[in-house]
Order: C-alpha cells, then structure tokens, then sequence
C-alpha cells in the first residue's frame, strides 16, 4: 500500500506553504504600511501630567444688547478672533450680509455684502478673516467665495465640490460633512471635516486647497478605521484644530489628542484625560442603523464625551471640553433633559499637560460659539435669545495660577 505522502509530496508542499506565508507577510506590511491601513493604537502613547487644581478661574457675564437676533434666526454663527477681539460673524438674513461683530465692545465692527445668487440663509457655512481677507465656504454645494476688508463684497472664487481632481480621484465632499471648517495658511486653504460621498469605510477627512494652483488634495490622516469596528454612534466625529504647520486631531469619544506634522507627515498621540471622566466611554451596544437612531440618541444624550478643541495663541495653551455623563433621572425622580448637562473646560499647556479644570455654569449645557482673545476665553452663555430680553449670555473665563 502506498504512503498518503511521500517525502518528495511533504517538501512540495512546505516549500508552497512557506511562500503563501511570505505573501501574506508582505500583504499585511503594505496595509500597515498605507494611509488605509493605519491604526493610532500602533502610535505609542504619551502619558500627560495632571494638576486640575492650579489654577483659579474668574467667569465675567456679557450681554449682546446690540444684537437684533430676529435678523440671524435659523443662521449658523462663526466665532472668530480679529484683531486680537473676541468676535462673531453672523448671517443677516434680511439684507443678505454677513455682519462681524466685537463681542468686548459689544459693537459691529463692518458688514461684508453677499452676491444676490447666493441666499446666506440657506446652508451652512463657515468663515475665516486673516489680516485684509475675507474667505468663505457655503457647505451646500462647495461654494467658496473671497473678498478684501477695502472692498467688503464677496466674490465667487471656485466650486470646491466641482474640482476636478477631487472627483477623479473620488477624494471628498463638502455638503456630506455638515459645517466644514476652514482655516488659512500663508498659500492654502485647509477644511475640517470634510466627507466621502463614496460610501468608503475609510476616507479622508482633511483636505488641503492650494489657493494658487487651485489644486485640492488629501492631508493628516483618514477616519479611523476602529471608529467603525467599534461604532461610538454620534460620539464618533473628530475635532480638527491648525497650529504651526500642526493638524491636532480629538477624537470627541478618547481621552486622546493626535498630532500630526504636515512637514515629515509623523504623529505623536497624547492621552490627557479630563478630572472628571471616571469611567471609559464605551462604544454603542450594538450597531447603529436608522432603525435604532432614537435609542442611540439616549445613549448620546446620557453619556460622557470630549468637545471642541481651541487653541490660544496668546497664552500658547489649549482648551478642550468635557461633557460629564448624566443620569435618566435627577435626586428628585424627574427625568433629566439637554438643560441638565453639565460641561467643564480644560487648560492644557503647549505639551498637553492638564494645567486646571472647572466645571463651567449650569446654563452653558451647550457649545454654540468658543473664541479666544488677549482678554480671556469667551462662549455662549445659554441660548443667544436670551438677548432679546437683554440677559446675559455671553460668558468670558479668565485664570491665574496658584
């Protein structure tokens, strides 16, 4: 009888196993290697200090009684720095401007016209003023208009969604990603977050526009592909934040901050948990789809996340919000709602070391405006109609060390 294999048959088929082995090796190393295939946790995290208690914080009210807000309803408003002031650009529905005003002067300091065929009522959008210049995105379909702070009238510049070199290489769209923001370099124009109407599990989510060439094309990193494997419902977006030739990116459900060098394109991850997280914030149980969009809105609205993440070029720090969990119900037995969430900022230094922490008043339960000045740091205090009746609602934080 016959062997079942001979030694000839053996050494055959090692020397195959032995190359389906190598393949697959060198498969996995290009995937490890690609932009697709990257994984922050292969990044080695570097723990941060903690010191929540050095420092002591001062909140100052504001109120914005020039502000006739029945000309903004329903617009969405961009906070901005000028001129080293605290400032607002809003969307004047009735004359069809965009208007800047100076939150510590309580003053509008100029109006910008926009063009007839464009109604600033309809969409998001996003602006950004840099010395004499004026850019800004309509999220609808792409729109990017520029214009001087001389002549104060938008100007069509290009269709960013209708690039060319971003639909041959099925890059991204602007309109899929809700509100773009958009910052300006010497040369360029960055967007964060921008989305892939491809259906791509992975895709990019920054995107630089070369303002000379008018050429568009992906930079930093692409979404996380465990945001997926592990599906963070509506805690899955990702903050994006421009410092010297830096894109920091934050994750709203990790205690994490990545940076990302645009020069040599390395990334250091730092974890800088806030003082008041005290348990992980763990991923839906179970897989989000429109049939279960309500259950993981709950999910949403009772558990823990980080927020916006804003730099301060005067002090050379940072500040990220923290959005503590809340229960179903209060002490008292009445269910809780948005109103009873509570949100604490933290100050982190240039290495992101937690410098202090406070937990901010019970009327900012949400984050419509953040902007930094030499003043302090200001946001909304409750909901902007509370000027109508001339309260406050404009909250301006100050710190000193202990």
């Amino acid at each position: 009888m016959p062997p079942i294999f001979n030694t000839c048959n053996f050494s055959y088929f090692m020397v195959n196993l032995k190359s389906i082995i190598i393949l697959l090796l060198f498969v996995v190393i290009l995937k490890g290697c690609s932009q697709s295939g990257f994984n922050i946790h292969n990044v080695k995290a570097i723990k941060t200090l903690q010191n929540a208690g050095s420092l002591t914080f001062r909140f100052d009210s504001i109120s914005t009684k020039n502000i006739d807000f029945k000309s903004y309803s329903c617009s969405s408003i961009s906070a901005l720095t000028i001129s080293d002031s605290a400032c607002l650009v809003l969307r004047n529905n009735t004359n069809n401007t965009l208007d800047v005003y100076n939150l510590e002067s309580d003053k509008f300091m100029y109006t910008i016209d926009v063009p007839v065929d464009y109604r600033v009522c309809e969409d998001m959008n996003s602006t950004f003023i840099k010395g004499n210049s004026v850019y800004h995105l309509e999220n609808k379909d792409g729109a990017f208009y520029t214009a001087t702070l001389a002549d104060k009238k938008l100007n069509l510049n290009t269709y960013v969604n209708a690039n060319k070199t971003m639909l041959d290489k099925k890059l991204i769209n602007l309109t899929l990603s809700g509100l773009t923001q958009i910052y300006v370099t010497s040369d360029s124009l960055l967007f964060f977050t921008v989305g892939n109407p491809f259906g791509a599990k992975v895709y990019p989510i920054t995107a630089e526009l070369n303002l000379k060439t008018n050429e568009i094309k992906e930079i930093g990193i692409k979404q996380p592909m465990f945001l997926y494997k592990n599906d963070f419902g509506l805690s899955r977006p990702i903050q994006q934040l421009y410092a010297d030739d830096f894109i920091l990116y934050a994750c709203n459900a990790l205690p994490e901050i990545w940076k990302f060098n645009l020069r040599d394109n390395t990334i250091l991850r730092y974890i800088c948990r806030s003082s008041f997280q005290t348990d992980s914030i763990l991923p839906l149980p179970f897989r989000s789809n429109p049939y279960n969009k309500d259950r993981a809105f709950d999910i949403f609205m009772h558990s823990a996340r980080y927020e916006k993440l804003i730099y301060d070029e005067y002090r050379n720090l940072y500040y990220r919000f923290f959005i503590l969990p809340m229960p179903q119900k209060n002490e008292q037995g009445f269910f809780n709602t948005y109103k009873d969430r509570q949100i604490s900022v933290m100050v982190l230094d240039e290495n992101f070391n937690l410098m202090g922490e406070t937990l901010l008043p019970k009327m900012c339960f949400g984050l419509f405006l953040v902007a930094t000045s030499k003043q302090g740091l200001f946001i909304n205090y409750g909901p902007f109609s509370k000027a109508m009746g001339n309260e406050y609602n404009i909250l301006k934080i100050t710190f000193t060390k202990n």
